[in-house]
């Protein structure tokens, strides 16, 4: 399956697509979103993405307990948070165009 083919639906999502207020998908997030996951390395698994109620995209990865999701708010930059017995972390305006990922991030990819 083509990386990112999941976004695709975004952005046919309109006002209140959640049943309540919820925004449309803001493009920039989008182009962020797909951005990261070309940069990605392959051997990583494909997270799953998320709509946030006021149209953030973010990708997510869980796995036995652990939990790791970067979000886009449409300005250039990612945040994440990792999640795992003992540890709690996050990191916030990391830069998406950069050649490579965040090594911190990827070292938590790594734990998954």
């Amino acid at each position: 399956q083509k990386r990112g083919r999941e976004l695709e639906s975004y952005p046919t999502f309109q006002a209140g697509w959640d049943g309540y207020e919820g925004e449309p998908a803001n493009p920039h997030s989008l182009v962020d979103a797909r951005v990261f996951i070309c940069s990605l390395p392959p051997q990583y698994a494909t997270p799953k993405p998320m709509l946030a109620s006021d149209g953030e995209v973010s990708l997510f990865w869980e796995v036995e307990g652990k939990y790791l999701e970067a979000s886009f708010p449409g300005d250039g930059t990612y945040h994440f948070i990792f999640n795992a017995p003992g540890i709690r972390v996050g990191a916030d305006d990391l830069p998406v165009t950069t050649p490579t990922i965040d090594d911190q991030f990827l070292s938590y990819l790594a734990c998954l």
